[in-house]
C-alpha cells in the first residue's frame, strides 16, 4: 500500500488536508518534523507533503523523496515544479477540495476511490452478531458502507462481500475510523480503513471492484 507522510507544523490549513486525504487511497502518517527526520531515515515514502519551512529544512534528509509542498508563496490553486525537478511540486493554498485530491493521486498514481454498491456483512470482534449492510464505495485503503447496526470508531470488523457461486468471495479485516448517522435514523454511515491487505487480498479486491485481472491472465 502507498505511504504518504504529513509533517503537521501547526499551520491551520493540516486539519483541511488531513480531512481531504481521506479520499486519496494511501496509507498516512502525520509527524511533527523532528519526527519526520526521523521516519525517513527507516523508510522511504511513496509521497511527502509538507510546507515551506519544513521544506527547506529537510531538504537533504528528503532528498530523492516524492514531495508535495504546500505553498502560501504561490497564488492559490497554482501549480509549479520546484528547483528540484520531477521530485517536487508546489501548490497554492488554499485550494479546491477536488483538485487536491485529483493532484495527490496523480503523484501516487494510485487507482481512484470507486463508487460500488453490494451487499455486506459485517461482523464486529467483539459481538456474536453479524450486521448486514450496503457498500457505497472501495478504495485501496479502506470502504463506505450503510449499516443499521451501531459501530463505534476505532471498532475493528471483518467486511466479507463478493460471495457467488463459482467464487468465494472476500473477507477483510478492518477498523471503523468515522460515522455518520442518516436523517431518517434507520441506517448510519460508516467508513473503514483495512488492515494492511496482503497481496492476494489486494488483487482480488482489485479485480471485484476495479475489473483488474490478475496479473499474468
Amino acid at each position: 500500500m502507498k505511504l504518504i507522510l504529513l509533517i503537521d507544523d501547526r499551520h491551520l490549513a493540516w486539519s483541511q488536508i488531513a480531512l481531504g486525504l481521506q479520499e486519496v487511497n494511501a496509507r498516512i502518517s502525520i509527524f511533527t518534523l523532528e519526527e519526520c527526520r526521523n521516519a525517513l531515515e527507516s523508510a522511504k515514502p511513496d509521497l511527502l507533503i509538507l510546507g515551506d519551512e519544513s521544506h527547506r529544512l529537510l531538504s537533504a534528509a528528503a532528498r530523492g523523496v516524492q514531495k508535495l509542498v504546500i505553498s502560501e508563496e504561490i497564488p492559490p490553486g497554482n501549480i509549479i515544479r520546484t528547483r528540484e525537478g520531477r521530485n517536487s511540486v508546489r501548490i497554492g493554498w488554499p485550494v479546491g477540495r477536488k483538485a487536491f485530491k485529483e493532484l495527490t493521486s496523480r503523484l501516487l498514481s494510485v487507482p481512484e476511490r470507486r463508487l460500488f454498491r453490494t451487499p455486506v456483512l459485517i461482523a464486529p470482534e467483539k459481538a456474536d452478531v453479524s450486521l448486514r449492510g450496503s457498500s457505497e464505495d472501495f478504495s485501496l485503503a479502506g470502504m463506505s458502507f450503510r449499516t443499521a447496526g451501531n459501530l463505534e470508531p476505532e471498532e475493528k470488523i471483518t467486511v466479507s462481500f463478493g460471495s457467488h457461486e463459482q467464487r468465494p468471495g472476500l473477507r477483510l479485516d478492518a477498523r471503523v475510523v468515522r460515522r455518520h448517522p442518516e436523517q431518517d435514523r434507520q441506517s448510519t454511515f460508516y467508513g473503514a480503513r483495512f488492515d494492511e491487505l496482503t497481496q492476494e487480498e489486494r488483487h482480488a479486491l482489485e479485480r471485484f471492484v476495479w475489473g483488474i485481472p490478475r496479473r499474468g491472465s
